[in-house]
């Protein structure tokens, strides 16, 4: 997540409650009170806007890491749009580490494998065996198709993410079954995190 000086933690019960079904699906014990006063603690420390990782262990333990948000995603600038690219092979929706925002993990091997794939790109945009565009490797995708904002369904094998969430319940952007076609053909392109929030992107061949 990220902390900011002003707002403080974004989206700071939305990542609690992920992280909370998270626990619970994987039978964690997660004490929620030790984790708030402990980021609460950590709050008090922090003068620049900075990414917080907050990882939970097997044992019920947890760690807190801190980084600068300068130092994070080197290759995000707002300056320029994000360059991206389609992957050339498919992902399994049915992978467990990719349905849904209850998995959140460490396991990010598929990920890293596809953005390694392509080194002349910010990001490399997956789609899965069905051929429904699902998300990047650090972001959730989100187009502009006849005038709105769309972004792949969860059925097409995504992790959500908290600001995708928070941007379907406010109505900026709405879930729809996408494919290749409609990368091609969006007016607009943009990458989303709770990070780095709405990144634009062009398509690189």
């Amino acid at each position: 997540m990220v902390w900011e000086l002003v707002n403080g933690y974004f989206l700071f019960a939305a990542h609690l409650n992920r992280l909370q079904g998270i626990a619970a699906y994987f039978n964690i014990r997660l004490d929620r009170f030790t984790v708030e006063t402990n980021l609460t603690k950590l709050e008090s420390t922090l003068d620049n806007a900075s990414k917080i990782r907050l990882v939970v262990n097997l044992d019920c333990t947890f760690n807190l890491e801190v980084e600068p948000l300068t130092n994070t995603n080197a290759n995000w600038s707002k300056s320029q749009p994000l360059r991206v690219s389609l992957s050339q092979t498919p992902i399994d929706s049915s992978n467990i580490w990719l349905y849904c925002w209850y998995h959140k993990t460490t396991h990010r091997e598929l990920y890293d494998i596809a953005r390694a794939s392509r080194p002349d790109c910010d990001d490399v945009i997956l789609w899965n065996e069905r051929g429904e565009l699902t998300e990047a490797s650090m972001a959730n995708l989100v187009l502009e198709l006849h005038g709105e904002w769309v972004t792949p369904s969860t059925t097409s094998g995504i992790l959500s993410g908290t600001f995708r969430d928070y941007l379907i319940s406010t109505g900026q952007i709405k879930e729809r079954i996408l494919t290749p076609p409609d990368l091609y053909s969006a007016r607009q392109i943009a990458l989303i995190n709770s990070v780095c929030k709405w990144q634009p992107a062009i398509l690189i061949s």
